[in-house]
């Protein structure tokens, strides 16, 4: 941004609309060592989700391990939504999409199982983290296992495709206890995805789209937690 605004000397500048578009996230210069250490600690480290998003993302957590029957289970992001208007998604039909998803996670399987025979965890190059050991007491997941996928498609159609084929939704989760719990702002879709991020993060394997910034949310938190890197695809 400094290439763009360089030339202005006003003491106040405004910037209206999209700024972060074709720039790369997190793509902040340091002139010290030592601040740049203390941003990425401030980000990965001090900005976590409230009390109450930990809580309800533990329960559901546990109730997509029981749909596993004790496995490690994987997850993913299907950004739609404005993405298929502005050309951005990818893959224009859900049957195209789901099936990507499905192929990265079948990858992603076979990852988890070198990971849990080689009993080697390869984590993020991030300061004050230690690898994860919770991969390593459950074991892999099986070929057709279900997988917790979070989406913005709200078609009807949308929906009940990726159920029949092995999704399963936050909605599939979420209790009525769970709601009167949380309260009202678990009806804005925007905190739902909070929880939905937390939720992914500790997944065993996750998969989504490099432009969407829930997926960026949610490799912050698996890089904080000492995920294996391996254990995480963005295309």
């Amino acid at each position: 941004m400094v290439e763009d605004y360089n030339n202005i000397t006003t003491d106040v500048l405004v910037l209206a609309g999209e700024t972060h578009l074709n720039r790369k996230p997190g793509g902040v210069r340091f002139v010290h060592f030592k601040q740049h250490t203390l941003f990425t600690s401030t980000v990965l480290h001090d900005m976590r989700p409230t009390g109450s998003v930990r809580r309800i993302a533990d329960k559901i957590y546990d109730r997509m391990e029981k749909i596993v029957e004790g496995r490690q289970w994987m997850g993913a992001h299907m950004r739609r939504g404005d993405f298929v208007d502005y050309g951005w998604v990818m893959e224009n039909s859900i049957e195209n999409h789901l099936g990507r998803i499905k192929q990265r996670l079948s990858n992603g399987r076979k990852v988890l199982h070198e990971i849990y025979d080689s009993k080697q965890i390869q984590i993020y190059e991030v300061p004050n983290v230690e690898p994860e050991q919770e991969v390593f007491h459950r074991p892999p997941p099986r070929e057709g296992d279900s997988f917790c996928i979070a989406t913005d498609e709200r078609s009807k159609d949308g929906l009940e495709y990726i159920r029949k084929n092995g999704g399963v939704l936050i909605l599939d989760l979420l209790t009525l206890e769970d709601r009167q719990d949380f309260g009202w702002p678990i009806m804005i879709t925007d905190v739902l995805a909070i929880i939905e991020q937390t939720v992914l993060s500790r997944s065993a394997y996750f998969h989504a789209h490099v432009m969407s910034s829930v997926a960026g949310g949610i490799v912050n938190m698996r890089a904080a937690r000492g995920a294996d890197r391996r254990t995480m695809l963005l295309d």
